[in-house]
């Protein structure tokens, strides 16, 4: 199918390694950096 998938949410090692376990492509949230705004 082509499929791939993105956790969001992600906020500590624990849940980025069984994210990696699970075998899911991509992952959002303060565990890779907190949001900041789009400078123009």
């Amino acid at each position: 199918m082509g499929i791939k998938l993105i956790a969001e949410y992600v906020h500590s090692q624990e849940v980025q390694d069984k994210i990696d376990e699970l075998g899911i492509d991509f992952s959002q949230g303060y565990f890779h950096g907190e949001p900041s705004m789009k400078l123009k």
